[in-house]
């Protein structure tokens, strides 16, 4: 069985991917998306949205988990990564991949 882990955020949004085999778990893959501050906002959306789809593409995971919004510096800094946290489950709806 393999999981994607996804930490999303607008600047950064993080991955790692694993694998069991038997009762261990190997690492297979992990990185980050960045993108550029000066993009528009939609634009940054759109590159982390495609980035991760080219990743499940990929990796072919059975089901991830998108790390789930629990802390922010102001409100607009919490909707801006409930967005960026959308777009990710947004992509692995699309790929039809369990979201736990």
């Amino acid at each position: 069985m393999r999981v994607l882990g996804i930490d999303p955020g607008t600047a950064t949004t993080g991955y790692g991917l694993v694998e069991q085999r038997g009762h261990t778990l190997h690492a297979l893959t992990y990185g980050a998306i960045t993108t550029q501050t000066r993009l528009p906002f939609a634009q940054r959306l759109l590159r982390i949205h495609r980035e991760l789809r080219a990743l499940l593409t990929r990796t072919r995971p059975d089901c991830a988990a998108v790390e789930a919004v629990f802390f922010a510096k102001n409100v607009q800094s919490a909707l801006r990564l409930g967005q960026a946290r959308g777009v990710a489950l947004r992509a692995l709806a699309e790929e039809d991949i369990q979201n736990h």
